[in-house]
């Protein structure tokens, strides 16, 4: 799942980190040591777009506080934090982030050991040199 943002005209931007607010179902614990993320540009359906950086970095993850239930079990959401082993330039222009962690829950049925998922996306911010940005 990427989620769009715009750095405006005139403009560059030194993005330094990402996060994701990501809900799970069913988890019993959950270990973000390496998420994904990527910087996409000209996305459209079915086009993943150019990736201006892309890489697994070490992750923070802390509650958001929002919970739900469901008929199949507890859902709760994380916001997961990535800072980027080097900040990344961005010009002008519509870009494309995405952070997916691993789901290694082995009490979450639709979580197979290593594989990822995240079952709801609720946000996803670039912070960088002028702060977050959605």
């Amino acid at each position: 799942m990427f989620s769009a943002f715009r750095v405006p005209k005139g403009q560059t931007w030194t993005v330094t980190a990402l996060f994701a607010n990501i809900a799970y179902l069913g988890i019993d614990h959950f270990t973000p040591k390496t998420p994904e993320w990527s910087i996409n540009q000209g996305m459209s359906a079915g086009n993943a777009g150019k990736i201006i950086a892309s890489g697994k970095t070490s992750g923070t993850q802390k509650p958001t506080g929002r919970t739900a239930q469901s008929a199949i079990g507890d859902i709760v959401e994380y916001t997961v934090k990535v800072k980027l082993p080097k900040a990344v330039k961005l010009k002008a222009g519509v870009y494309y982030e995405s952070v997916v962690v691993p789901c290694d829950s082995t009490k979450d049925s639709l979580c197979n050991q290593g594989s990822m998922a995240a079952w709801e996306w609720r946000s996803h911010s670039a912070f960088g040199s002028i702060g977050p940005v959605s």
